[in-house]
């Protein structure tokens, strides 16, 4: 690992509305994160009113904010793919008739399963939950910052140095619990009384001042940020089965 090099992390509590998006950029160096931006989407004023065009506003913010040949990690809080049980039963299935699939594997994806037997914490199932709706709005934003920044932003693979800009997804409350221990019993009255102490293991002390008057979607961003730290220094658990992961999705979270 190159301690001296600076990469450029985006983590994005993805949301179904730009306005309850939240967005942190920081710079990851010599093992310490330090936070350039952050900000609620819902304090941009210029949203546009045309549907195809709700997250233009935020992928302007990014595109401002990155410079010019920088890689960057975009780290996203949202499901980006369904399960293969799922995507299999459906085509070709007729009202009335048996799915013939057991509900765990039609609603769950391997990574959400692999999350639970790690950590002892599900994911919303993508497949009967609102959170399917966010993540169809994850990859809207996701397909409008690939127009915007002109940037394939694929999803990474392999963990380790950015040697292009790309796109993972995240969760954390697994990044959490990876943080504190499978098994914690965590006794807070806000979100920030369990979140800051945990930001302030790898983030300075100027940025956690900063991310202290933050709402909980900054503060979730920043966990997405942390993670991506993690997936940089290779600390994250890889899917067994790549081409699986690759049509599904993976989570990536340490432990």
């Amino acid at each position: 690992m190159d301690y001296e090099q600076k990469y450029s992390i985006i983590g994005i509590d993805c949301s179904t509305q730009p306005a309850r998006t939240g967005l942190v950029f920081a710079r990851y160096h010599n093992r310490r994160i330090d936070l350039v931006h952050h900000i609620n989407a819902g304090d941009i004023d210029d949203y546009s009113p045309l549907p195809d065009h709700r997250w233009y506003p935020l992928a302007k913010l990014c595109q401002d904010w990155i410079g010019e040949g920088d890689n960057v990690l975009f780290c996203m809080d949202s499901p980006l793919g369904w399960p293969d049980t799922m995507r299999e039963v459906l085509p070709g299935h007729m009202a009335g008739e048996l799915l013939g699939a057991e509900s765990k594997d039609l609603f769950n994806r391997a990574t959400d399963l692999f999350i639970d037997e790690t950590i002892q914490k599900r994911p919303l199932e993508v497949g009967a939950n609102l959170i399917a709706r966010t993540a169809a709005a994850a990859l809207e934003l996701l397909t409008t910052l690939r127009v915007m920044l002109r940037m394939d932003l694929p999803l990474l693979w392999e963990q380790g140095p950015l040697e292009r800009s790309g796109v993972i997804e995240v969760y954390p409350v697994a990044t959490i619990i990876g943080r504190v221990g499978a098994g914690t019993k965590l006794n807070f009255k806000t979100k920030s009384d369990i979140l800051l102490p945990i930001l302030e293991m790898d983030f300075g002390l100027e940025s956690i001042d900063l991310l202290a008057g933050s709402d909980d979607h900054m503060l979730d961003a920043a966990m997405c940020v942390l993670a991506g730290a993690d997936f940089i220094e290779k600390r994250c658990h890889s899917p067994k089965d790549f081409e699986k992961a690759k049509r599904e999705g993976w989570i990536w979270f340490s432990s």
